[in-house]
């Protein structure tokens, strides 16, 4: 520290557009605020600048600190963007799959009437069918058959005639 001026900054932050070096930067900002506060804990008052030169400051200026200063800010960013691009994703999975239910519900409109008509074609042929069975049941097929042959009997009869004299 020369002059009462830390040059921390200058050493973390490359230029304007270095986010890594801000978030760094702040991290640094987090780490002193929390030796401030253990100094006062410890020792039942707030360091005199000689102290926080001698006790954090000659620390933190150390090349290796300030690369993990770096690496703190790379992981906190690297966590950030994960939790937010997981949100994009699970987002991006739901509006895929619910486009997709959409598409397999939606059907064209003559395809929706074909598949009516067979719907209805099919009704109404196990209707017919059912009616059929229950009437056969009711009557019995023996009674049925019986009828049968006799009204075909009957129509043949009708149809030759008497015999002519």
């Amino acid at each position: 520290m020369a002059n009462g001026y830390n040059h921390i900054f200058d050493k973390l932050v490359q230029d304007d557009g270095d986010f890594v070096g801000m978030v760094a930067y702040t991290v640094y900002k987090r780490q002193k605020v929390e030796w401030l506060k253990r100094f006062e804990q410890d020792h039942f008052r707030i360091p005199n600048d000689d102290e926080v030169e001698a006790g954090f400051s000659r620390f933190s200026n150390m090349q290796s600190q300030l690369d993990g200063y770096r690496e703190q800010a790379l992981d906190l960013l690297d966590n950030f963007l994960d939790f937010a691009l997981a949100e994009q994703i699970e987002e991006a999975r739901n509006e895929i799959r619910d486009d997709a239910i959409v598409k397999a519900v939606k059907t064209p409109f003559w395809t929706g009437v074909g598949h009516n008509l067979a719907a209805g074609f099919a009704a109404s042929f196990i209707t017919l069918a059912g009616a059929g069975l229950v009437w056969v049941a009711s009557k019995g097929p023996e009674n049925l058959f019986r009828e049968a042959l006799q009204n075909y009997l009957n129509g043949s009869a009708r149809e030759t005639g008497p015999p002519s004299q």
